[in-house]
């Protein structure tokens, strides 16, 4: 990573978002800050950001702080997904220590519409319980959008499950096969609209929907496609955070806070 000899100062963005590469791009076009994007390393190819950027961990808040001074970093924005709650606490407490200023900008949350049939619960191993509790015919398709990280706690439920189907989508393929042959990985990387998510929903004869409440619009179209096939969907709630702080809900509004601090 290299920050170069602009004179805009640099801000660290811990990304691997399309909100961090959006408030990048803005950045880099503009005379605010340098945007040194970092991502976390999880995805194998993430998508191209517009300036500098890393890739890896810092070694906890300790080691972020460190980063952070030695670098001479003059404000740090969490622009994670909304679920990273470890690297949000992290990045709160690295600018404390480093004494910087600690933004946030994530996607507002979604919000039920007419026609939503959401069934709210707290975390994966809910969400698999939820789908047991409706006890779904043999062979009926579950679109699982959770990503890659939690699926551990959806397997109790999978198990007890294995004549459904468990489709799994995922930007990289599994590192290692999943636990049951009933759970086959979609890869694919969003954002996705409603007509491709349409035609996954008829494909794959999705009958239920497993979602966290992201946001946003890149990742929407399901929720759309559900409403209108009248499915339902179990939404992950988004958790609460042990440093809550002010959300920034669009690039622009990001900008504004940082231009009053820097």
């Amino acid at each position: 990573m290299t920050t170069g000899s602009r004179a805009k100062p640099p801000v660290l963005i811990l990304g691997g978002t399309s909100e961090a590469r959006a408030l990048a791009a803005a950045l880099e076009a503009g005379d605010l800050a340098v945007p040194v994007t970092s991502f976390a390393g999880r995805t194998e190819s993430p998508a191209p950001v517009p300036g500098d950027h890393r890739i890896g961990g810092f070694g906890g808040p300790e080691g972020l702080a460190a980063w952070l001074v030695e670098h001479r970093i003059t404000a740090l924005i969490d622009a994670t997904h909304p679920f990273a709650l470890t690297i949000g606490d992290n990045a709160v407490t690295a600018a404390r220590t480093a004494g910087i200023p600690a933004l946030r900008l994530t996607r507002a949350p979604w919000t039920p519409e007419p026609g939503d049939v959401w069934i709210d619960v707290g975390d994966e191993g809910e969400a698999g319980n939820a789908v047991l509790a409706q006890d779904p015919p043999s062979g009926t398709t579950i679109l699982v959008a959770l990503g890659a990280q939690r699926l551990e706690s959806l397997y109790p439920a999978v198990r007890k499950r294995e004549d459904l189907r468990w489709r799994v989508r995922v930007v990289d393929p599994p590192a290692s096969p999943y636990p049951s042959q009933a759970m086959t990985p979609i890869i694919d990387r969003g954002p996705f609209n409603a007509e491709a998510e349409h035609f996954l929903f008829e494909r794959e004869g999705v009958s239920v929907v497993l979602a966290r409440n992201a946001g946003g619009d890149a990742s929407v179209a399901k929720i759309v496609v559900a409403r209108r096939l009248g499915l339902p969907v179990i939404m992950i709630r988004r958790p609460a955070s042990a440093n809550p702080q002010h959300a920034c809900h669009s690039v622009e509004e990001l900008e504004d806070q940082l231009r009053r601090l820097l």
